[in-house]
């Protein structure tokens, strides 16, 4: 009563139907079944030919053969080369219809009809091949584009509906932009299919092939509802699925150079009755591969004018840069042509140099450079030239056209061609005069008196360590002056310190005249000033230094328009070692000098071992005066003032002592010079007034007649 014939389809798990008879009052479409499933696909699964002869409910048939009400079922593969090609069965409204002889005489016919199927395939296969290979050259021909964009865009409309009822490509260009392609049979779906694309569908750069769009290149066939469902995570765009309608899809990569950039996408509606298969899957790679390649040669088109524009801006850039640069810029050419010169200059570079751009470009760079520069100039040029360096870099003079130096900050760069070879190198120069002298008055400054212009203490100490270090080379002596000016204060006070300042700049221009070039004068502050000599072949060589010194400074001199005589007090340390300490040697000039204006000013001491005792004898006062005071070993003692005529005690003097833990009882003549100098003379005076007025009340109160008190108090004590 029925027969059908079910075909195994591309896919290898599904069997699609081939021919039918006796189905025509079931409402039954013809949809594929799964080997497996059903009667079909049980014979399918097993190779085997089966019978039926009373089919029972609950039994695994389709529900059209239990529509037809079919009893009786006997069905057998179909085989090719042991290959299953599909499944051929037949059907009986009455049960125990079949036996051995029907079932010979359809295996039979089944093998008739295997190799039939695979012949009529060979020539589909054939059919479809030719059909695929035009339809490949004309989407070759026809898919080129100006750009990537449009090549994007154009892919899908040669796809549809040929190929599919809607195609998707979606890409990432080479810049990283993304870029999706439509096209649906029809166009008022246009814009929910890109909602839909734009919301879901993402392809990573890079990713390898077997990784796009979740998997290698892959097909779905005969989607149902349910799958459909499970494609969109909303109501929406589940609703705008079922919209587009999906049965079938096609996914495959598009990967150029290895680079998986995107992904094609190829789906078929129920609108059609279009089901893809592997031969579908093996074509769709095939225009996969295409579209890459056109996609990859937009790309490139795209990317050499990107390239080229990109070239033109930046020459542009470059040449403003170069025109306007706010300093000097020139081009040296490194190749055979012309090695070293100079081809090109901007405006500031002639300004620079003085010369003209055509003076210029026949010049290098050493030609400019001062004497002590073009060497190194030269050397670094050809060092570039032969590709042994890249850079070049100095700050020093050049000279001018008009033969002025000029002082700038130069750097030269290589820049290669597209082999790596040195090609020319671009020069710039900066003038840094005005900053030069800023810096280099800056250092004077740091090193030298503001009012003088002398060397300052860092100086002195330094050039003092140079010459104690040339005494290990040599037999000859160093020699530390320090001099003094006597009465400075009184000339500063009685005539102002503009004349004060006159005469500090007077006194070091008349040591000046008196010292050889090699030897150092320094200002220490105030009137203080220290000579250092070095070579000197005994003290008598520095004893001549000194006179001399005495007679330059103590010339009269013209300040506030009167005639001022002032004379220094000179100290003088010799030394042969080279291992002398700087400071300890400028320590014993100044020890010198204080010996030197204890003894009447205007003279000059020579340090030696007993001004070595007598300093550290006053540093050892000076710290028993300061203990004395902390612990109140002063004492007062009293000596009578009488009246002769009357023979009565009338006063007293105080006469102040020192208690020393070790040395007893210590006179006034040997500490009060030490305490007028170190300061302390101040609080020693304060506390002997107070305890003299204090002794006289208490003697006040005991005698009948008044009792006076001498005490002595010191200069600055008056002053204060």
């Amino acid at each position: 009563d029925i027969a059908r014939i079910r075909l195994l389809a591309d896919d290898g798990v599904s069997l699609v139907v081939g021919a039918t008879v006796g189905y025509e009052d079931v409402a039954d479409d013809g949809e594929p079944i799964r080997v497996g499933e059903g009667f079909a696909g049980r014979v399918a699964a097993t190779r085997e030919a089966v019978i039926l002869n009373d089919v029972e409910p609950g039994m695994l048939v389709s529900p059209s053969l239990r529509s037809l009400g079919v009893r009786s079922l006997v069905g057998v593969p179909l085989l090719s080369g042991g290959h299953l090609v599909g499944v051929l069965h037949v059907g009986s409204v009455q049960p125990d219809c079949f036996g051995d002889p029907d079932l010979d005489l359809l295996q039979l016919a089944a093998d008739r009809i295997a190799i039939a199927t695979e012949r009529a395939q060979a020539e589909e296969d054939e059919r479809e091949a030719r059909e695929h290979e035009r339809f490949l050259a004309a989407f070759e021909s026809r898919v080129e584009a100006p750009d990537f964009e449009t090549t994007v865009e154009l892919i899908p409309r040669l796809l549809v509906p040929e190929i599919a009822d809607w195609c998707a490509v979606y890409s990432v260009d080479e810049s990283g932009a993304t870029r999706v392609g439509l096209a649906h049979h029809d166009t008022d779906m246009l814009s929910k299919l890109y909602e839909l694309y734009w919301r879901y569908v993402v392809v990573d750069e890079g990713l390898p092939e077997d990784n796009v769009v979740g998997g290698t290149s892959f097909c779905y066939r005969d989607i149902d509802p349910t799958e459909v469902d499970g494609l969109a995570k909303d109501a929406h765009h589940a609703t705008l699925l079922h919209q587009l309608d999906p049965r079938s899809s096609i996914i495959v990569p598009l990967v150029s150079r290895g680079r998986t950039f995107g992904a094609l996408t190829l789906v078929a509606t129920g609108r059609s009755n279009r089901r893809f298969g592997r031969r579908d899957l093996a074509f769709a790679r095939a225009i996969g591969e295409r579209a890459s390649h056109a996609l990859a040669l937009a790309g490139e088109r795209a990317g050499r004018v990107a390239t080229q524009e990109a070239l033109r801006q930046s020459e542009e850039r470059f040449r403003v840069a170069f025109e306007d640069a706010p300093f000097g810029m020139a081009l040296v050419d490194l190749t055979e042509r012309h090695p070293g010169r100079i081809v090109h200059v901007n405006k500031e570079f002639s300004n620079l140099t003085g010369y003209s751009e055509a003076e210029l470009v026949a010049m290098t760079p050493a030609d400019l450079a001062d004497d002590s520069e073009r060497q190194e100039d030269r050397l670094a040029l050809d060092r570039m030239i032969r590709g042994e360096a890249s850079s070049h870099q100095r700050e020093g003079p050049i000279r001018h056209a008009h033969g002025d130096p000029v002082w700038v900050h130069l750097t030269m760069r290589t820049v290669e061609n597209h082999k790596g070879e040195p090609q020319y190198a671009i020069l710039q120069m900066a003038d840094v005069t005005a900053r030069r002298a800023a810096e280099d008055r800056l250092v004077f400054q740091a090193l030298h008196d503001p009012l003088t212009g002398l060397s300052n203490r860092r100086v002195l100490m330094d050039r003092l360590q140079h010459e104690l270090d040339d005494l290990s080379r040599r037999t000859t002596a160093v020699a530390v002056f320090y001099l003094d000016l006597d009465r400075f204060k009184r000339i500063n006070d009685d005539l102002g310190h503009e004349a004060g300042d006159q005469l500090l700049i007077e006194v070091s221009k008349r040591i000046g005249t008196v010292m050889r070039p090699p030897d150092t004068v320094a200002r220490l502050g105030g009137d203080e000033f220290v000579v250092v000599c070095g070579g000197l072949v005994d003290e008598t060589d520095g004893i001549g230094i000194a006179d001399r010194l005495l007679a330059a400074i103590s010339k009269p001199v013209t300040l506030a328009g009167r005639d001022v005589v002032v004379s220094p007090s000179i100290g003088v340390a010799f030394t042969r070692s080279a291992d002398d300490d700087p400071v300890e040697l400028l320590r014993r000039a100044d020890t010198a000098m204080y010996r030197a204006k204890g003894r009447g000013r205007a003279c000059y001491e020579l340090y030696d071992e007993s001004l070595r005792r007598q300093a550290n004898a006053r540093v050892e006062m000076e710290s028993d005066l300061r203990d004395a005071l902390a612990h109140g070993r002063f004492r007062l003692h009293y000596q009578p003032i009488i009246n002769l005529e009357r023979g009565h005690i009338v006063g007293v003097e105080a006469l102040l002592r020192m208690h020393h833990p070790t040395r007893g009882l210590i006179g006034p003549d040997e500490f009060i010079d030490v305490a007028e100098e170190s300061g302390l003379i101040s609080p020693i005076g304060k506390w002997v007034i107070e305890e003299a007025c204090r002794q006289q009340s208490e003697w006040q109160r005991i005698l009948s007649e008044p009792l006076h008190m001498a005490v002595n108090v010191s200069g600055r004590q008056v002053a204060q």
